[in-house]
């Protein structure tokens, strides 16, 4: 735990505290300057690690941890206070911070003053942010007392007072009162910690989130807190160790992946986009032709049956205005020449109700295509059909 920063609350601050020339920023130390430095210097990873807070600390632990899930996975608070964005919070962080550590402008100067523009009370809120902890796959871990003294708490302060009556007796009349008012704050303090955490409990119960929760006898000092640290350290190993399996089990994307990644969704996006229709047929070229076919390299199609192989087609002229979207086609007349259609939608049925050209019309359409010779094609003959860019 940083030392020092009494009254700070572990926190960017806007503007310097009462005492200080400068703002602290005690998220960049400990979120970002902090691990560079052990990873520089003692070889410790910037990934998978923990953050433990402490009462007034215990909120800007989890907020640290939120504000940076790759350097934290597991997050750990004692006693802290999470609702901090509310009329309360307003006044109890404060009120603390004047009375522990002599700052007297924490409203303003730290978040900036509530509901003015450019605050930052809502972004330090848990009770507002805790969400985050899921999606970024962390392990939060909240704990407090419910304010009334441990058999171990007691049994402690009744060993420095009688060791104070045999050695210093004449500390004793300083001392009771002051242990006596030491007991009271621990008590105020752990009871509103105490009933923050029920409340954080109960919102991400209703919620639906995988946050664990302990809670137990003792006030607001270090001695119960050190009471289950044992425990508490095995459960962190525990779960820093789940984090870096499933770390491991996660694959690596290195930057060519990722541009390969991105080059194939580009092109999946651009053969979407394209019309179905006019990667079927082939657009006119500037000599005109209406006619379907295959690319040079493709090699001949196996016979097809009489009905596909046999169905005679003819040229476009050079007056058809082809759709851009799609090829024009030939429709089989019933005397089994083709008469072009022209793509305008609004002259398309009136084609269909005239008669169908004569063989005359269809020759002198070949030859404006640019076919050097065209014969007249029985009906139901198979023929093969030239290429469109020869002529």
């Amino acid at each position: 735990m940083p030392a020092g920063g009494a009254g700070e609350w572990m926190t960017n601050w806007q503007q310097p505290p009462t005492g200080s020339t400068t703002a602290p920023q005690w998220d960049t130390f400990v979120g970002e300057e902090l691990p560079a430095y052990l990873n520089e210097n003692f070889d410790i990873g910037t990934t998978d690690n923990a953050i433990v807070g402490v009462s007034m600390s215990g909120a800007s632990a989890v907020v640290i941890g939120l504000n940076h899930p790759d350097v934290f996975s597991v997050i750990r608070s004692y006693s802290g206070y999470y609702q901090t964005d509310s009329p309360f919070g307003w006044l109890l962080i404060p009120f603390i911070q004047s009375q522990r550590a002599g700052i007297d402008n924490g409203l303003s100067a730290m978040w900036g003053l509530p509901l003015s523009q450019g605050n930052v009370w809502a972004d330090n809120d848990v009770s507002k942010r805790i969400t985050e902890a899921e999606a970024n796959g962390q392990t939060v871990i909240i704990s407090s007392g419910d304010g009334i003294p441990t058999l171990h708490e007691l049994s402690i302060a009744a060993a420095l007072i009688t060791q104070t009556w045999e050695q210093t007796p004449e500390q004793l009349p300083a001392l009771l009162p002051a242990a006596l008012s030491g007991l009271a704050l621990g008590i105020g303090l752990e009871a509103g910690a105490f009933v923050s955490t029920l409340a954080l409990a109960a919102q991400t119960t209703l919620q639906g989130l995988p946050i664990s929760y302990h809670f137990s006898n003792g006030t607001h000092n270090w001695y119960a807190w050190a009471a289950d640290a044992p425990s508490d350290a095995q459960a962190i190993e525990d779960a820093l160790q789940r984090s870096r399996e499933s770390s491991a089990e996660q694959p690596t994307v290195t930057a060519s992946t990722r541009a390969s990644d991105e080059s194939v969704a580009k092109n999946a996006v651009a053969q979407t986009d394209r019309n179905p229709e006019s990667s079927e047929a082939t657009a006119p070229t500037s000599g005109g032709s209406d006619i379907d076919e295959a690319p040079s390299t493709t090699e001949p199609a196996p016979e097809q049956s009489a009905a596909a192989s046999e169905l005679p087609v003819s040229g476009a002229s050079e007056q058809d205005v082809p759709d851009p979207g799609r090829a024009p086609i030939a429709e089989p007349s019933s005397t089994g020449a083709a008469v072009p259609h022209t793509p305008d939608a609004s002259d398309q049925s009136e084609l269909r109700k005239q008669e169908p050209q004569k063989d005359e019309l269809q020759q002198e359409e070949v030859q404006q295509a640019g076919k050097s010779s065209a014969e007249t094609v029985p009906q139901g003959a198979a023929v093969d059909l030239p290429r469109a860019a020869q002529g």
